[in-house]
């Protein structure tokens, strides 16, 4: 019997890889992952503005109604530990200037809780793995889910 597949998709930076992930399994439907080494390095001379908890049914759009309001600024969703809630990160900033950024922010999302942490370093590359699928079914999930996302994959091993 053929080994279950999974359709892997990547390269994504870790700051931009939970986004993907939820826009995927939105389009999709399927059982998704992230997939990969959760790495990174803390910055103690910069912070961030950590936003959060957000489940995975509302968080991509959190992000959007971030960005809509604060275009200029970066902003981005981690996953948290337990694979179901998502922190909104936005950074970065200086010490002194971190604290004012907190009460924008809060005038603009009063019901969303805020926090200052250490800038995190997210750069380190993953992917979203979409599984598992048997044989001939994996193959044909693969062109179904390159025409709906467009993006680099590959079938491997699930």
């Amino acid at each position: 019997m053929a080994k279950p597949q999974g359709v892997l998709i990547s390269p994504f930076t870790g700051s931009e890889v939970a986004e993907k992930y939820l826009e995927i399994k939105q389009k999709t439907g399927y059982m998704t992952q992230i997939t990969g080494n959760v790495s990174g390095q803390v910055d103690k001379t910069k912070k961030a503005v950590v936003i959060s908890p957000f489940n995975e049914n509302e968080a991509l759009d959190r992000l959007k109604e971030f960005r809509k309001a604060f275009p200029s600024y970066s902003a981005f969703l981690m996953q948290l530990p337990n694979k179901t809630q998502y922190q909104l990160v936005v950074q970065p900033f200086t010490p002194s200037e971190v604290a004012s950024k907190v009460q924008e922010f809060k005038v603009k999302f009063p019901g969303w809780s805020m926090i200052t942490a250490d800038l995190q370093d997210v750069v380190n590359q993953r992917g979203v793995m979409i599984s598992p699928f048997n044989g001939k079914e994996a193959g044909e999930r693969y062109i179904e889910i390159k025409q709906k996302t467009g993006y680099i994959m590959q079938l491997v091993d699930a």
